[in-house]
C-alpha cells in the first residue's frame, strides 16, 4: 500500500451513479403557501373594504349587516396577519428547500469489500508507484476489517441522495515482531503479509498509516480529521506507537504538521516517521 500522508490538489469528482438510493421524504410544498397567502389577503381586503363603507352607505343595509360591517375589520386584521405568516413560510420554505436540495456532508466509515476496489483505483489514479496489488489488499480487509476507512460523500437532490466515494485512509494494525522487522528494514508497507497484521478483535500497540488520499480539498480536509479521530482512539486503548513513511514533501510537511518525527538521522521522503506523543 503507498506510504503518504497526502495533500495535494487533485480535484475529480466521484461517479455519482453509484450509491444512488431513494430516501422517504415527507415534507409539505412551500409553493403552496402563495395561493394561500394571496386568498388571506383577498379576504381581508374583503372584510376591511366592507368595515369601511361610509356611514351613509351602512345605514342603508338590514342591522344584521350593519352589527357585521361594525366588527368585520377583526377578521379583516386576522386573516392579513395569516397573509403575511403564510408569505413568510412560502419565502422560507423555497430557501430551505433549495438548502436541502444542494446540500452535501461527508461520512467516515468502514470500508467493505466492494470499496477495495476504488480504493486501489484512487491509489494508482494519485499515486502510480508503491502501491500494494488489489488481492494483497483483500487479504487484509478479509484479515481485519476494520484496517480500510472511506470518505463518503452524500448530496441531496430532490428525491434522491446520492453518495459517492471520495478518499479513504489505511491504518494496520502490527504484530510485535512486525513492528522490529518493520524498523530494520525488511517490511515495508507495500510488502506487508497477512502475519504481519493483528488479527480483529486482538488486542495491538503499534500500527502504521498505511495510505490516506481523497480527490478534493474538501474530502482531503474530513479524511485527515477521520484519522486523527480514530488514531485519537486507537492511543486511548492502549496503541503507543504509530508509524508512516511520506514519500513527497508535502506529505513530510503534513507529517511533521502533526508531531510525527523521523526514526534515525535522516529526514528525507520515504523514511519512516513516528508521532512523537510528548
Amino acid at each position: 500500500m503507498m506510504s503518504i500522508l497526502s495533500g495535494e490538489d487533485n480535484s475529480v469528482t466521484g461517479d455519482p451513479s453509484q450509491g444512488v438510493s431513494d430516501y422517504k421524504e415527507n415534507q409539505v410544498n412551500p409553493k403552496n403557501f402563495l395561493p394561500i397567502s394571496i386568498t388571506c389577503f383577498a379576504i381581508a381586503g374583503a372584510f376591511l373594504g366592507f368595515y369601511a363603507l361610509k356611514p351613509e352607505t351602512i345605514t342603508m343595509l338590514p342591522e344584521w349587516l350593519q352589527t357585521v360591517s361594525f366588527f368585520s375589520w377583526i377578521p379583516g386584521v386576522v386573516l392579513l396577519l395569516a397573509g403575511f405568516a403564510f408569505l413568510i413560510l412560502y419565502g422560507v420554505g423555497l430557501s430551505a428547500q433549495y438548502f436541502l436540495k444542494n446540500c452535501k456532508y461527508f461520512d467516515c466509515r468502514k470500508a467493505n469489500e466492494a470499496d477495495l476496489l476504488k480504493i486501489y483505483d484512487i491509489a494508482t489514479d494519485l499515486y502510480d508507484w508503491n502501491v500494494s496489488p488489489l488481492e494483497t489488499m483483500k487479504k487484509w480487509h478479509s484479515h481485519n476489517k476494520t484496517i480500510f476507512w472511506v470518505i463518503e460523500k452524500t448530496i441531496f437532490s430532490d428525491k434522491k441522495k446520492i453518495k459517492s466515494f471520495e478518499g479513504y485512509f489505511c491504518v494496520i494494525p502490527m504484530k510485535e515482531e512486525a513492528v522490529e522487522m518493520f524498523l530494520k528494514g525488511e517490511v515495508t508497507g507495500a510488502t506487508m503479509e497477512v502475519g504481519h497484521i493483528v488479527p480483529e478483535r486482538r488486542k495491538f500497540t503499534d500500527v502504521y498509516i498505511g495510505g490516506i488520499a481523497a480527490y478534493s480539498n474538501s474530502a482531503k480536509g474530513y479524511a485527515m480529521l477521520g484519522l486523527k479521530q480514530y488514531l485519537s482512539f486507537l492511543m486511548e486503548r492502549g496503541v503507543c506507537r504509530v508509524l508512516t513513511r511520506p514519500v513527497t514533501p508535502d506529505g513530510m510537511r503534513v507529517a511533521i504538521h502533526h508531531s510525527f518525527v523521523p526514526l534515525g538521522p535522516n529526514a528525507d521522503e520515504g523514511n519512516l516517521y513516528q508521532i512523537n506523543n510528548h
